[in-house]
């Protein structure tokens, strides 16, 4: 009976983090991160303010988590996404486009994140960073198991790694910051072959 009791009571806080979640990326997308106030988030979430230091010990750190979540379920996506891939470029291409659907998913959230908040906290900083890192990781191994299995030519895949995933960030900010943003699927699409044009041309 205990046990049960105490998943009850652990359902319930989720249940509550959930909903403090989805209220804070309401406020979030409508006021902005530096405008949006925790007293807006409690309220948009039907809690008392005092609530919601019980889950979060400010608005930064709220942050910090959305955006570490943001970040594993960005990574979760793309490894689901890799292994549908039928070869090594297909992964490549497997990745951005893992990446452009959670970023079409929560436009609002990666505006925040990339754009008007990364000054917020060193901690989101550190995610964005990691995740750039990561996905240039990433990429420069589908272009080592390209070039060992003669699908490209032989060249500097550090290099090529990084102007890939550089220019998809690029890519990725003038479509955050446009207010009436381009498809940004056909736009990876396009870059992405656009890319493959470079990497296998002698």
């Amino acid at each position: 009976m205990k046990v049960f009791e105490q998943k009850s009571a652990k359902n319930k806080l989720k249940d509550k983090e959930r909903a403090i979640i989805k209220a804070a990326k309401e406020v979030f997308a409508e006021k902005g991160f530096h405008k949006a106030s925790i007293r807006d988030i409690a309220r948009v979430a039907g809690i008392a303010t005092g609530t919601f230091y019980l889950y979060f010990k400010n608005k930064e750190g709220f942050f910090e988590a959305l955006v570490e979540e943001m970040y594993e379920e960005l990574l979760t996506h793309i490894k689901e996404e890799r292994k549908k891939a039928a070869d090594t470029l297909s992964k490549l291409e497997a990745s951005m486009d893992a990446c452009v659907d959670l970023f079409i998913k929560e436009r609002n959230l990666a505006k925040l994140m990339l754009i008007q908040a990364p000054n917020a906290s060193p901690l989101i900083n550190t995610h964005l960073s990691a995740l750039q890192d990561g996905l240039v990781q990433l990429t420069l191994e589908d272009l080592n198991e390209a070039v060992a299995k003669n699908l490209i030519p032989p060249q500097n895949t550090q290099v090529a790694a990084l102007a890939l995933v550089g220019g998809f960030y690029a890519l990725l900010i003038s479509w955050l910051k446009d207010d009436n943003p381009f498809d940004l699927t056909s736009a990876t699409k396009y870059l992405f072959h656009y890319n493959m044009y470079g990497l296998t041309s002698k």
